[in-house]
């Protein structure tokens, strides 16, 4: 388990420091808000718990949520994610997406493409847990005759 935690604590430690935007623009907050950012973010750390958990089975993923969680949380990340999506969208867009989103029609979207995300993104990660373990079969010693 102390390995486990090193290994995040290290993983954590080398992203790029997260500081919050001391103002972050109204419309982008307001974008992550109706498109279910917190959402994304949620599913984004389960997916992170469930890699680290294929790579460390001694490790329940539970524990390592636990982790995720006390080290990562979402209002810490929201205005440098409203940054982000400031930066990638003008005020006419995100004016635009904005009452999109609002509309019944742009609620649908936010939600189903955020389950289209996630279920694309789960798809990928267990291919490549089984492409890892058909490695791992592969290249296992020959057992003693």
């Amino acid at each position: 388990m102390k390995t486990v935690l090193l290994f995040l604590a290290c993983l954590l430690l080398s992203a790029p420091a997260v500081a919050a935007d001391p103002k972050p623009d109204p419309l982008a907050v307001e974008y992550l808000v109706l498109s279910g950012g917190q959402a994304t973010f949620d599913a984004s750390l389960a997916s992170y718990a469930d890699q680290i958990a294929f790579l460390n089975p001694s490790v329940g993923k539970e524990e390592i949520m636990n982790y995720l969680k006390a080290a990562v949380d979402w209002e810490t990340l929201k205005g440098p994610a409203a940054g982000i999506v400031d930066a990638t969208f003008s005020p006419d867009e995100l004016k635009a997406l904005n009452a999109f989103l609002k509309t019944p029609a742009g609620q649908a979207y936010a939600r189903k493409s955020r389950q289209l995300s996630l279920e694309l993104t789960t798809l990928v990660r267990k291919s490549i847990e089984k492409a890892v373990t058909d490695h791992n079969e592969n290249s296992a010693p020959p057992a003693p005759h």
